[in-house]
């Protein structure tokens, strides 16, 4: 059994690096000039969700469409994407430590359903199609000559393979170094509840998968599978009973270095606003595909140069935007394989403006956040 966290790995990781914490302050100097902390009137926390085709995001009551959709929340919580024909997911977010987060989510197309009697009389279930070619990996499901055993269960038997969104597994951390059981490919076997008396076997292909080590479990109670085989990138899972199986990356994260990155922009502050940008997202040089599937779901997207703009109420002066983000160097370790990767994270800012020490600070009416 696996040791739940609630926290992802970079939560966990970036958490020893240093930590910026930003203060209300106001000071004043002999050249009749003083510095006050603002408030920006934009919102605080920005989410970018993308998804590989147009689809529905809802965060609550708000829902928006298309292929890339950004929210304002306020702290944490989760955004449901789905689109016809494919499968649905959920992603977690929390701003505790960040104002800024992008999440890259796949929906997959579902595989070709296969009626239990065709199955059982010998006809192959699997995710041949459009589910194959997007995700690039094979399944097929070898019933052993079993039945289903669950009279309540009689839809058809049918798998797909999917990239998901569940937190990592982390067993312990001490000071740099984290133990990981990340799920990277995900498995769902309809009808769910269908079960057999003697295992049934799931081979599957999986690019890149050689040289790691993998894991298996039942995504809602963690039990194991009944067995798990590698040969190369091929992989036989034996399972009792459909539902949602997990195939996980084991090994270990470590945390080589961290440095906090400072930007500092400045505007008129007649203008209300100040242009600034950073880094965000991950880079390597290495080409796995699972690795890419983990790096992916930890820390967002592909490193990229995000462009933003804070608005606060006007007023004359200087406005001084701080950036504060983190960059950090990790290693990963699966079986015979080790990588390495940049990460850039934890994006934090703070906003003052120097003006004449007789001017009145305005006091912004509504702070935005939580669309």
């Amino acid at each position: 059994m696996m040791k739940k966290v609630s926290n992802k790995v970079l939560g966990l990781i970036v958490g020893l690096g240093l930590f910026v914490g930003f203060t209300a302050c106001t000071s004043s100097d002999d050249k009749g000039t003083k510095t006050v902390e603002i408030t920006p009137t934009s919102p605080k926390n920005t989410l970018v969700i993308t998804s590989n085709v147009n689809a529905t995001f809802s965060l609550g009551s708000i829902v928006k469409t298309g292929t890339t959709v950004t929210f304002n929340p306020t702290n944490s919580g989760k955004v449901v994407v789905s689109a016809p024909g494919r499968l649905s997911k959920v992603v977690k977010f929390d701003f505790s430590d960040t104002e800024y987060k992008e999440i890259e989510v796949e929906l997959e197309s579902k595989g070709s359903d296969v009626s239990q009697a065709e199955a059982h009389a010998g006809k192959v279930v699997s995710n041949e199609g459009a589910n194959a070619t997007e995700t690039g990996i094979t399944a097929s499901i070898n019933l052993n000559g079993q039945t289903n055993t669950n009279p309540a269960v009689i839809g058809p038997y049918s798998i797909t393979v999917f990239t998901p969104t569940d937190d990592a597994s982390v067993e312990e951390i001490s000071k740099t170094q984290a133990k990981i059981e990340d799920p990277v490919i995900g498995l769902e076997c309809e009808p769910s509840g269908a079960t057999f008396n003697q295992p049934i076997t799931i081979n599957l292909t999986v690019p890149d998968s050689e040289g790691l080590e993998l894991g298996a479990y039942f995504a809602e109670t963690d039990e194991p599978a009944k067995g798990l085989v590698q040969n190369g990138n091929n992989i036989a899972l034996s399972i009792d009973h459909f539902s949602i199986w997990h195939i996980l990356m084991k090994g270990k994260i470590t945390l080589e270095s961290t440095e906090e990155v400072v930007k500092n922009f400045t505007a008129d502050a007649n203008t209300g606003t100040v242009n600034f940008n950073f880094e965000y997202g991950y880079e390597t040089s290495d080409t796995n595909r699972l690795l890419k599937k983990f790096l992916r779901k930890e820390f967002g997207s592909v490193k990229k140069v995000v462009n933003g703009v804070v608005k606060f109420m006007a007023m004359p002066g200087t406005a001084n935007l701080k950036v504060v983000y983190k960059k950090s160097l990790i290693t990963i370790t699966s079986g015979n394989k080790t990588f390495k990767a940049t990460f850039y994270a934890n994006v934090l800012t703070h906003l003052t403006v120097t003006t004449d020490k007789d001017t009145p600070v305005p006091t912004p009416t509504h702070i935005g956040g939580g669309s």
